[in-house]
């Protein structure tokens, strides 16, 4: 079955999620570090996502934006991030709005009661996790 898989991309950290069989529920999957360069970086992204080769359809790449819609430096560089995994794989990459996808995922882990230290070890995949859901949830909303 075909699968959707998201990346939070991090100058440090990247989080990654991953739908169920059906394209209905998005799951955290990993987290991994960025690497010294950009294509190491990415090869570290396709390397984690290397169990679902030939399943993932659609790559979700989240674009942090300003809260005034504004690009910045992370903006920027999260387009250089998907452009170079464009380049690396036949599968579709998309750029998507993540404004607020942290902080609700900050949220919610501490209403879990994980600790400080425990969040922030699975913080970066539970975004991915609410940017995978969000686009899941768009894709299969009735008209």
């Amino acid at each position: 079955m075909p699968r959707i898989a998201a990346v939070d991309y991090g100058l440090k950290r990247i989080g990654i999620a991953i739908s169920d069989e059906k394209g209905r529920i998005a799951l955290p999957l990993k987290l991994v570090l960025s690497g010294k360069s950009l294509r190491e970086t990415v090869m570290n992204v396709l390397n984690a996502l290397l169990p679902y080769e030939g399943q993932i359809v659609t790559i979700i790449v989240g674009l942090p934006l300003h809260l005034n819609g504004k690009r910045g430096d992370m903006a920027e560089a999260a387009e250089r991030f998907a452009k170079a995994l464009q380049n690396e794989t036949k599968t579709e990459v998309i750029m998507m709005d993540e404004r607020l996808s942290t902080t609700q995922a900050e949220r919610d882990l501490k209403e879990l009661s994980y600790s400080r230290k425990e969040r922030t070890k699975i913080i970066d995949s539970a975004s991915a996790s609410i940017l995978l859901q969000t686009f899941l949830d768009k894709t299969y909303e009735s008209p």
